[in-house]
């Protein structure tokens, strides 16, 4: 992971923070879609410590927004047990 700059591991927030890289627990060689886009289905956690640091900043944004509108991915359930449908490390 260390090749990856730190805006891409962490996103722009992150910059500068010296979070560590998240560590890989599904190391899958297929693609995540089957089309525009060549990255793999790999997935990734953070460190307990990085998670708690992204949780605060992502708090403070949050206490310092007007507005706020979020955008997410069909993996924000996951956490709660619901399959990811693009997940294909478990088949």
């Amino acid at each position: 992971m260390s090749s990856f700059e730190e805006s891409t591991l962490h996103g722009q927030n992150g910059i500068g923070k010296g979070w560590s890289p998240p560590d890989c627990v599904t190391n899958f060689d297929v693609n995540a879609r089957l089309t525009f886009t060549n990255i793999k289905a790999h997935e990734y956690v953070d460190t307990p410590n990085t998670m708690r640091e992204k949780v605060s900043e992502l708090a403070k944004m949050i206490r310092n927004s007007q507005n706020l509108i979020t955008y997410t991915g069909a993996g924000i359930s996951t956490s709660a047990g619901i399959d990811d449908y693009a997940t294909k490390a478990k088949n």
